[in-house]
């Protein structure tokens, strides 16, 4: 292939893992509990089939709250909440409220890594509509957003399979057809781009890419990041 070589290279580290998420202490006003669970299970179908984050099932949570004999409302406490997204091996607890007053909603929502307690993300929306429906799609695209920015795809090359591009993730960490990654190397503690890759193939442990651009050649073992 003109301009890519191949190399044998250790492949380590520098791998997407695709983040569990679980809906804690969601504190509501002005809407009714089956209003709510409308909403979470909405944007729970989203998110999973944006591919890109696993949602913690309701039920599996109500079960769980049952077993430790814990109510919604001790939820609010964030160190217990904490526990529960380790014991669900969530990576993300979301929290938050969503208030209703006639035509106007107010959403507030915080995304806490479990293992190091940041706030990974947070989003506050005003939005003035009917239906619910509207609330549910807007908050989806909002968490998914913030999502993506926080966590990348990211990978390696693998090997070259005529002008194809063999990466070393797939399906399992997110990956669907139609990213473009930048192709990255770094040397001495700096990072170059050497070009652009686009996915047209994915299995489940790997996937397979074009590619759209090459400004250096490519490498096996060069760093793959999905662009935002």
């Amino acid at each position: 292939m003109t301009g890519v070589q191949t190399c044998a290279l250790p492949i380590y580290g520098w791998r997407s893992i695709l983040p569990t998420l679980a809906f804690l202490n969601i504190k509501t006003n002005g809407i009714t509990v089956v209003e709510k669970e409308y909403i979470l299970s909405r944007i729970t179908d989203t998110l999973h089939d944006s591919k890109r984050v696993q949602v913690v099932e309701r039920g599996v949570l109500d079960k769980l709250l049952e077993e430790l004999k814990l109510s919604s409302s001790q939820l609010a406490d964030p160190a217990t909440a904490l526990r529960i997204g380790r014991i669900l091996s969530a990576k993300l607890i979301s929290t938050g409220s969503i208030v209703r007053d006639g035509n106007e909603w107010q959403v507030s929502m915080r995304m806490i890594e479990t293992e190091t307690t940041l706030i990974k993300a947070a989003l506050t929306e005003g939005l003035k509509t009917k239906e619910k429906k509207n609330v549910a799609e807007r908050l989806s695209q909002e968490i998914l957003k913030k999502i993506r920015t926080e966590y990348p795809l990211k990978g390696r090359i693998l090997a070259f399979e005529g002008e194809r591009v063999v990466l070393d993730i797939g399906s399992k960490e997110g990956v669907t057809v139609g990213i473009i990654m930048d192709v990255l190397s770094e040397v001495s503690g700096k990072t170059e781009k050497h070009g652009e890759i686009k996915i047209i193939l994915v299995e489940e442990k790997r996937s397979y890419a074009n590619i759209i651009s090459l400004h250096k050649d490519f490498r096996e073992g060069f760093k793959v990041k999905e662009r935002l």
